[in-house]
């Protein structure tokens, strides 16, 4: 019996990673769709905020023109913005990249 909750308690001692890992992949998961809604919150509300200027520019009548012209400009806004965000992105990665590779030759020396 005593032998039986060894094997248990081993199990579940083996098992904890495990359980740790799903843990933060469930956080992670949340964690994405909590922003993604939180960002589509934020677009929706800046998608408004440019309709009404659009119809204080162009008046209450809603052209089609004036509507592709809105759904251009957003369009542009949004290439450039990503372009940028990714540029960004690149530049973090390579710094982070860097600092891994400055650290990593300094435990070796530390190693020696």
């Amino acid at each position: 019996m005593k032998n039986d909750k060894l094997k248990i308690k081993n199990k579940e001692e083996k098992n904890k990673p495990k359980q740790q890992k799903l843990t933060v992949e469930i956080l992670d998961k949340m964690t994405n769709l909590a922003t993604t809604g939180l960002g589509l919150v934020a677009a929706l509300a800046w998608n408004d905020a440019i309709k009404a200027l659009f119809r204080k520019i162009f008046g209450e009548q809603e052209t089609l023109w004036a509507m592709f012209g809105y759904a251009a400009l957003v369009t542009i806004l949004v290439v450039i913005l990503t372009i940028q965000l990714s540029r960004l992105l690149k530049i973090a990665k390579e710094r982070e990249e860097e600092l891994i590779s400055l650290l990593d030759m300094k435990v070796r020396k530390k190693e020696r």
